[in-house]
């Protein structure tokens, strides 16, 4: 997930486009019964450790 999301901001993605993949992801996994990736902690190292709240 952060790697996925890491890719984005650097090929430019907004703020608020990466929120709207990130909850896109999530609804994809609820309606598929799985597990949801963007619950999970994140740790890259250019971010660090962080957590992406819903919002």
């Amino acid at each position: 997930m952060a790697a996925y999301l890491d890719e984005r901001a650097g090929k430019g993605a907004e703020p608020e486009s990466l929120c709207r993949y990130r909850e896109s992801i999530a609804k994809i996994h609820q309606m598929l019964d799985l597990k949801d990736p963007t619950q999970a902690e994140l740790d890259t190292p250019k971010t660090g450790t962080l957590m992406l709240p819903l919002r």
